[in-house]
């Protein structure tokens, strides 16, 4: 895993499978994945310049590895946290990633610092559902959960976080359906 800074950004939007599609087709020379499900697509440009979006959520990439590919099953874990907690957050999610970095099957990580919400994500690529569920019902992804939300010790915070946290998924699309 490679901790990033500040350099690298990611810009997402969401729009129809045809629009993103047409978008990505038209910026080819830029890094971009086009994903979807039942409700929404959503389309990420991964950069170091500018985004070619008109309203994107925009983020540091803190942590990345693996390449965006647009083959497999993308997890979009959100936190909501605190302005206080931003700090604590950024170093316990740092610690925490060797527990995610090894799992079978997992293609690509970029951890997001937002710069206009609180709303961090970890955005994972896997290649198939079943080797995400089998993860996510693992001791590792326990423990992974219980180090991100633990609230005891010499660096308690209260409310690190502003709401619970969620999960959106997605297949990978490379082709207009």
């Amino acid at each position: 895993m490679k901790w990033v800074g500040e350099k690298m950004k990611i810009h997402i939007t969401v729009g129809t499978p045809h629009f993103l599609y047409k978008k990505m087709q038209n910026h080819s020379a830029e890094t971009m994945l086009l994903m979807e499900n039942t409700e929404q697509a959503v389309l990420i440009h991964e950069t170091n310049g500018a985004s070619i979006f008109n309203e994107p959520r925009s983020f540091d990439i803190l942590a990345s590895k693996g390449q965006l590919i647009h083959e497999g099953f993308v997890v979009m874990h959100h936190f909501n946290v605190t302005e206080e907690g931003k700090p604590l957050f950024e170093y316990r999610l740092k610690d925490s990633l060797e527990m995610l970095d090894t799992q079978a099957g997992l293609l690509a990580i970029r951890c997001l610092r937002p710069l206009q919400s609180r709303t961090y994500m970890i955005v994972t690529i896997w290649d198939n559902e079943g080797n995400f569920q089998k993860w996510k019902n693992s001791k590792g992804y326990e423990q992974f959960q219980l180090f991100l939300y633990k609230d005891s010790g010499i660096d308690s915070i209260p409310n690190i976080f502003s709401n619970p946290s969620s999960i959106s998924t997605y297949y990978t699309s490379a082709k207009e359906d």
